[in-house]
């Protein structure tokens, strides 16, 4: 912030910093606005503190009334624009999504996998890649199933409802939990679908219901026979080549021990939190921010154990 201020409670603002960007004045109201200051010094007009100048890092906005954002005071000097302005800058690491059915249906038999989509962008609409997604599946007797979330291409991350994972009439509830890192806040998103008992079909008729029981049986007998030899003479050639079977080291095998049990563990939490009745939604999502920090320790340890697997 540099320089003076008028009668009219004006002062002159830094264009160069995030929350002063195309800013020429802001009407405070006697309120306190603090910006990426290049001095320590205190500003008064009638005995109070308008403005404090510091140096401190990363930039502070600090507002000593709400009036200077009131409709009928917005439309002074710039005061919109630092709105706007201090809007984007809140909004710079959070995530917008969209959740879609890879099927225009929400309507499967049990016996078929269901996939899901989301898609992440920034508070730009640019895609956002690469992160930790996890999937939670209600189930209607209120159990939940696990997944993971792959990426795909351009913010586009899919998982699967896995067939016989609920084997009657109901409605799946699916949750999916975006981990943040360090350029963006953790969210949420959900669908839902339903699932139903296929219908069942009937069988063909007898077959060959001109041969006989005894002939049918022969003929069975026959053409299995003569595919177990047949097969046999196949794989005795092709064992002639000798396959070479990756092993696993202890290492190896110990650290994809602890990253599953991990993971496990993370998740069986996340379960149990839940389904805890006497906590309400908002301190279940309060718990969760502490929780993600044990998701967020499983993602690296997994990333690197399928760094390591994948080079086998």
């Amino acid at each position: 912030m540099d320089g003076t201020h008028s009668e009219e409670n004006t002062t002159n603002i830094v264009t160069t910093s995030r929350l002063g960007a195309g800013i020429q004045s802001v009407w405070l109201g006697g309120g306190t606005y603090v910006m990426n200051n290049q001095s320590n010094a205190q500003m008064r007009l009638n005995g109070n503190s308008v403005a404090i100048l510091d140096q401190t890092n990363p930039e502070l906005a600090i507002f000593g009334s709400s009036t200077i954002f009131m409709n009928k005071n917005l439309v002074k000097c710039n005061n919109s624009m630092l709105l706007d302005n201090l809007n984007q800058y809140l909004l710079r690491n959070t995530l917008s999504t969209s959740t879609s059915l890879a099927e225009n249906t929400t309507m499967y038999p049990y016996d078929k996998s269901v996939y899901l989509n989301l898609y992440l962008t920034d508070v730009n609409g640019n895609p956002v890649d690469n992160l930790f997604v996890a999937i939670v599946y209600e189930l209607p007797d209120g159990n939940l199933s696990f997944f993971i979330a792959g990426f795909v291409v351009d913010g586009l991350y899919s998982s699967q409802f896995a067939p016989y994972t609920w084997t009657s009439e109901g409605r799946i509830h699916g949750i999916f939990l975006v981990l943040g890192d360090e350029n963006y806040a953790m969210t949420y998103a959900s669908i839902s679908f339903n699932v139903f008992s296929p219908p069942v079909i009937p069988g063909p008729g007898d077959p060959f219901v001109w041969l006989t029981m005894a002939q049918l049986a022969f003929v069975t007998s026959t053409g299995i026979f003569g595919s177990l030899i047949f097969g046999l003479i196949y794989n005795k050639r092709r064992m002639k080549r000798r396959l070479r079977i990756p092993e696993i080291d202890t290492e190896l095998s110990r650290d994809i021990d602890s990253t599953l049990n991990a993971l496990l563990a993370a998740f069986t939490q996340l379960e149990e939190l839940i389904k805890r009745e006497d906590l309400d939604q908002i301190q279940k999502v309060e718990t969760l921010r502490v929780l993600m920090q044990s998701f967020e320790e499983g993602r690296k340890m997994f990333d690197r154990v399928s760094d390591r697997v994948g080079g086998i």
